[in-house]
């Protein structure tokens, strides 16, 4: 009855595991931690600066938010209306 059973199934899961793991591996060591931190702080960066163009815009329009945006963004420009 598990006559095979061995050859017909398990192995090649296990090789199927082996392959999958290479190439998770190859592309982990393509990208490293830095090169993600820099990327996630510039575009971090770039979304401060897109939410306080809109804070200011909404204050000049006289629009009320219905969440308070995060003091960060109130303080970037650094601009009195």
């Amino acid at each position: 009855m598990f006559d095979g059973l061995w050859d017909k199934t398990i192995t090649p899961l296990i090789g199927f595991g082996l392959w999958a793991t290479s190439i998770e591996r190859r592309i982990w060591g393509k990208v490293n931690v830095r090169e993600c931190d820099t990327k996630h702080k510039a575009i971090n960066g770039q979304l401060n600066r897109l939410e306080s163009h809109m804070w200011d815009i909404m204050k000049a329009q006289n629009i009320t938010p219905s969440v308070e945006p995060p003091e960060e963004i109130k303080k970037l420009n650094n601009r009195e209306s």
